[in-house]
């Protein structure tokens, strides 16, 4: 190899690596799957030891479910992995409709973590942000929207007892959840900066090209995941059924510790502190 031949080689080493570290930074806490990445080998994503939780795509709509769940759900669990179930939301069909093909699939049995919906909007310069035939921009569509949505929260905080968490990209978040949703826990996509400023962003999603292993297609080519980080202090017991507490519960509880400090009486109630002269 040549000197020209050198230079260039180690060049491209160096924005390999730099595309590398791009796409994964050192800590992450969880993955999403879904039918995309291929047959996984769990028993090797369960040697990550950073890996903490796994959602795995249940079902979109009304009727679509997700070709590998099943399999997914069975081996994670099987690896001792704390998993659970995320539904793509839809305003093509009723929250009755969704709900009920989010339920036939995800049984309570096999979940260690609240349920998700996943809300994401297309959105573009010329459209701007749309989730089927609905305009984000219109304040009609806009209201449809957040009522469709609440009408599916709330079967499933009914049904699986906990409230779910919500799964927002930024365009999702500003046009829809941001002032409709502030008392339930966020699972944000964002990939594009450095901090995420939204108080009850439990879980950051800031990538979608994390590679772990076990995660592969057929011939052993890597395939990436989305990856993501707990944030705002949040921990997996914020996640897991049973033990979560939503934003507002935190708050009204953080109070309650405070108020139950012991108080210093004052002076004038005939008693010095131990501070006092």
């Amino acid at each position: 190899m040549n000197i020209y031949g050198r230079h260039t080689f180690f060049v491209f080493i160096f924005l390999l690596s730099m595309a590398v570290g791009m796409a994964q930074p050192r800590h992450y806490d969880g993955i999403d799957v879904s039918h995309y990445q291929g047959v996984i080998d769990w028993k090797q994503v369960k040697q990550d030891s950073l890996i903490q939780f796994v959602y795995i795509k249940a079902t979109e709509g009304k009727t679509f479910r997700d070709p590998r769940y099943k399999r997914n759900i069975r081996e994670a669990r099987k690896q001792g992995l704390k998993v659970g179930s995320y539904h793509f939301f839809h305003m093509s069909s009723s929250a009755r409709e969704q709900f009920n093909n989010y339920k036939k699939m995800v049984k309570k049995s096999e979940q260690d973590l609240i349920p998700m919906i996943d809300v994401e909007l297309a959105c573009s310069k010329k459209r701007g942000c749309f989730l089927d035939n609905y305009n984000a921009g219109n304040e009609k569509h806009r209201e449809a929207m957040v009522k469709r949505l609440r009408e599916l929260a709330d079967l499933m905080e009914e049904y699986y007892g906990c409230r779910p968490i919500i799964y927002c990209p930024l365009p999702s978040y500003g046009s829809i959840i941001k002032g409709n949703f502030d008392d339930y826990p966020l699972y944000v996509g964002n990939y594009r900066d450095k901090k995420v400023k939204i108080k009850n962003c439990y879980i950051w999603q800031y990538s979608s090209n994390g590679c772990v292993r076990g995660i592969s297609s057929e011939n052993n080519n890597p395939k990436v995941c989305d990856i993501a980080a707990f944030y705002n202090g949040c921990r997996l017991a914020d996640i897991t059924i049973g033990t979560t507490k939503t934003p507002n519960e935190k708050k009204a509880a953080k109070l309650r510790r405070s108020s139950a400090k012991p108080k210093v009486p004052r002076k004038s109630e005939g008693t010095k502190s131990k501070h006092s002269s």
